[in-house]
This record gives structure tokens, sequence and C-alpha cells, in this order.
């Protein structure tokens, strides 16, 4: 009677080494089995599988080589079996690693390129991880880029009516303001 070893299964008469993506732990066995989704075996003829390290993944069984995650993607656990998307206000802007890198004050995440940028005029990031950059409130303006606040218009002055204020204009002739924050 033919017995094959660990790593091995029995073909016919033969004994073969189990392939990639296969282990076998036991003696005697006619059929290697898969490795668990998360987990991949490189080398034939191994009597194991390895967990995929963090910020790699492997979503079926029977793999042999774990996957980066993708940009804009992460997973902080080993033997995943996929990556999660950063939360809003993180970016990842490269593949296989297994954290998100939150957006700096004065900053908004963009999804699509994967990177955090600047707030742009008429706007501004007072906290850090802000998915989106908060419009300046009416009679404040901000006229540069990447800044965490506005200013107010002073008395003699009002904001820009554009969607974004970036300036404080001069009251037109025959109209007057007396207040702030017009």
């Amino acid at each position: 009677c033919l017995i094959c070893g660990v790593g091995k299964y029995q073909h016919f008469q033969n004994c073969q080494l189990c392939s990639t993506g296969k282990y076998s732990f036991e003696v005697g066995v006619i059929a290697c089995v898969d490795c668990p989704a998360g987990y991949v075996q490189e080398q034939v003829g191994d009597t194991s599988c390895d967990a995929c390290a963090k910020g790699k993944y492997i979503g079926v069984r029977g793999g042999f080589s774990c996957k980066f995650c993708d940009k804009g993607k992460y997973t902080n656990m080993s033997k995943s079996i996929s990556c999660s998307i950063c939360p809003a206000g993180f970016v990842q802007p490269m593949t296989g690693l297994y954290y998100c890198e939150k957006c700096k004050l004065g900053q908004e995440s963009n999804e699509e390129v994967h990177t955090c940028g600047d707030c742009i005029e008429g706007t501004y990031g007072n906290k850090e991880g802000l998915a989106d950059c908060y419009i300046c409130p009416e009679g404040w303006i901000q006229g540069d880029f990447g800044k965490t606040r506005c200013f107010e218009c002073l008395k003699g002055k009002h904001a820009n009516k554009d969607l974004k204020a970036t300036t404080c204009l001069h009251c037109p002739s025959g109209w007057y303001n007396n207040e702030t924050e017009q």
C-alpha cells in the first residue's frame, strides 16, 4: 500500500505534491485542501497556508498570492478577504497599505484621486479629517487656499455675493454699511 507524506496526495499509484493554493498536513490523503480565503500558499507540497499581511487580501479559496489593497482602500488586519474604503476625510494615495491618512487642517479629501487637497478660496477647514471644506458664512471671506478660518468684512464694506466669498468690497456710491459681517 502506498501512503503519501504530508504536503502530498495520492494520485493513482503515485504521490503528487500539493499545488500552489493548496496544502495537506496529514499523511495518506487522496486530495489536498484549498487554502481558505484570507490565506495563500505560494509553494508546492506545503503543509499549511500563510495569512495575507495587513494591506493585502485574497477573497477566494485556493489562492496562491495575496493582492494589494487598491488606492483609497486599506485593511488593518491580516487574513483579510477584502479591503475597506477609507472613510470620508481620510485618504490612501498608495496601494498595499494598512491605514488611511487623515486630511490636515485647511484640507479636504478628494476620493477621486485619493489625496487631500487645500480648501479653495471662499472656504475653510478648521478641523482635521474633513470630507469637504466649509463655505465662509455670509459677510465673511477667505481669499486664499488651505486656510482654517474666514475673516469678517469691516464697516463700510461687504462680501462679494458669489457662491464662495473671497473679497470684501467697498459699498457702492450712495450705499453704506455701519455693521460688520455684511
